[in-house]
């Protein structure tokens, strides 16, 4: 059980319980295909505070109120801060968020995401409310023309969202 194993199980177990309660086999099976051992959904459960309650023979998992919702605000957030923080939410995934820069090409996206199961996404940060240029909305679109998955992320709420749906499957 390590640092970024309970943390990599706190993001999962907050993202599935989000939605709201779910039977301890749903989690459990969530978890083990994500790879979370018993003691990381044990440690992400009590870090948490996972609400435990029982209907007949079924046991539901479920977030106290207010947990599962962004924690931070964006107001006032810099590019960068945005960036570190999807640099360690993919991190506590077990994917890697490296700096992308391309010499002689301006205008590419400034992260490029590499997942476990072999998905790549390049994300655009910026900072709350701030648009691409026209460079780099052609940069991202000969990404895309090329099959690639790019984003523009410019919130703390828009890095949980995409979090949400590696995590889901989307």
């Amino acid at each position: 059980m390590t640092k970024a194993g309970i943390s990599s199980a706190v993001t999962m177990l907050g993202a599935i319980l989000k939605e709201g309660a779910k039977s301890y086999e749903e989690v459990k099976n969530f978890c083990r295909k994500g790879k979370i051992t018993r003691g990381e959904l044990r440690a992400a459960r009590k870090e948490l505070g996972v609400i435990t309650t029982q209907s007949e023979d079924t046991w539901f998992w479920s977030l106290p109120k207010g947990v599962g919702s962004v924690s931070k605000s964006s107001k006032g957030a810099k590019e960068k801060d945005i960036e570190a923080y999807l640099r360690d939410q993919v991190k506590a995934l077990g994917g890697k968020a490296y700096k992308f820069t391309s010499p002689g090409n301006s205008g590419v996206p400034d992260r490029l995401v590499s997942l476990p199961d072999y998905r790549v996404i390049f994300v655009e940060l910026k900072a709350p409310g701030r648009k691409s240029t026209a460079l780099q909305l052609k940069r991202q679109s000969e990404l895309k023309e090329h099959g690639h998955t790019v984003l523009v992320i410019d919130t703390y709420e828009g890095v949980d969202d995409l979090i949400d749906q590696i995590i889901l499957g989307e």
